[in-house]
């Protein structure tokens, strides 16, 4: 397992933003290294991949893909396999296969995909509550760890999800955010390449600097998220307990579970 000397990042040769949530303060305790990790999809692990993750132990893997991302890529899982429980997080504007026919015909025009992203982080809070409420109660149960949680880049339906938990925990906003746009320097070589793919299969149609838009952590995103959290529920606070069922006894059993 790892520990607070260990590097955050897990090196896969077949998942590129594979990181563990333990370390992060929050109030008098930190959360615990081992029990909860994030990911981007599984379906390109290595055999040697595989290995790695059974080291790990994990019991529960929340699943964030619609039913045709997962069907696309299949993920490979460690025997004996752990429990996956999908919890789809379905936005139709970033479905993969719609954003690679809308790229490669140029559909996408100046500052649109940036757009697209935040608008889909607005939709997040307004119209997927039950799917990320999904996340904490399974990761407040202790029994279920550890556990990972991963969609199919593991950047933004993940990256909203670990920052809901680490929310519900206590960690600092300023944390979250670090932890967050860790993305970025974990996928920046896989970002370059599949920018620089996309700009020639587009016919030059879709600029590298463009297409980094959906391919990065980006704090506007989340902001955009906080924005409709407080224009919904009137604070952060209150979309957690109101949208999320984030009780004081839910809360109680998040620390318990993720907090040492």
């Amino acid at each position: 397992m790892p520990d607070a000397r260990a590097p955050r990042h897990i090196a896969l040769a077949g998942a590129d933003n594979f990181r563990d949530l333990g370390g992060y303060r929050a109030g008098s305790g930190a959360v615990a290294w081992g029990r909860l990790y994030r990911s981007g999809h599984l379906g390109r692990l290595t055999s040697e991949d595989v290995a790695r993750v059974a080291r790990l132990g994990l019991r529960t893997v929340c699943d964030l893909r619609s039913p045709s991302e997962r069907a696309d890529q299949a993920s490979r899982l460690p025997p004996p396999p752990p429990t996956v429980i999908e919890l789809p997080v379905d936005v139709p504007a970033l479905d993969p296969g719609r954003v690679r026919r809308q790229l490669l015909g140029g559909g996408f025009p100046a500052g649109a995909i940036a757009a697209t992203v935040r608008d889909s982080y607005r939709a997040y809070v307004t119209d997927f509550a039950a799917p990320f409420a999904g996340v904490l109660r399974t990761v407040a149960d202790r029994g279920r760890l550890p556990a990972l949680i991963h969609c199919n880049g593991g950047k933004d339906r993940t990256g909203f999800a670990a920052m809901l938990v680490l929310l519900a925990l206590g960690v600092p906003r300023e944390t979250i955010v670090e932890d967050y746009l860790l993305t970025n320097h974990c996928t920046r070589w896989s970002t370059r390449r599949r920018a620089w793919l996309v700009y020639l299969a587009s016919r030059l149609k879709v600029r590298p600097g463009e297409m980094r838009g959906l391919l990065e952590a980006r704090v506007p995103y989340l902001e955009a998220a906080f924005a409709a959290m407080v224009a919904g529920y009137g604070s952060v606070e209150a979309y957690l307990r109101d949208a999320l069922g984030v009780t004081d006894e839910l809360r109680t059993r998040l620390r318990a579970a993720l907090l040492e």
